[in-house]
């Protein structure tokens, strides 16, 4: 509870983040779920290019889940050296691999490159 007090604590205190850098912030992230209103800001293309890149997200969960499990596994198998039990979750992780290629990284990297900041946002840098 403690963490959430000094996080309410510390909002009150700063200033209030620009629209310009929150609707830059959606741009870049493209997330979904407590940034709704964002959303209605952007029209045509680029809404259809968040949804479905965010149902992209979805339909790879399952996949990711799998892989993250048996990446686990597999490892933890050979250290035990239980080399039987190694070839089943092999296959399975080899699914979840390409479900995650598939559905989540090839249409990440099909993805057209991100629009330049406006001017007066300036970028993020290490060791401000």
């Amino acid at each position: 509870m403690h963490p959430i007090r000094s996080g309410a604590g510390l909002r009150s205190i700063t200033a209030p983040t620009s629209r310009t850098d929150l609707t830059n912030l959606y741009r870049t992230t493209r997330p979904f779920g407590l940034c709704r209103p964002l959303r209605w800001e952007f029209q045509g293309g680029e809404r259809k290019a968040i949804d479905r890149e965010n149902f992209t997200n979805i339909m790879t969960l399952p996949f990711a889940l799998i892989w993250l499990v048996t990446i686990l596994l597999v490892p933890m198998q050979l250290v035990i050296k239980a080399y039987s039990a190694f070839f089943w979750p092999l296959p399975v992780f080899l699914f979840g691999l390409a479900g995650m290629n598939v559905l989540g990284w090839n249409p990440l990297m099909k993805r057209e490159p991100e629009t330049p900041l406006p001017r007066n946002v300036q970028p993020i840098r290490d060791g401000l």
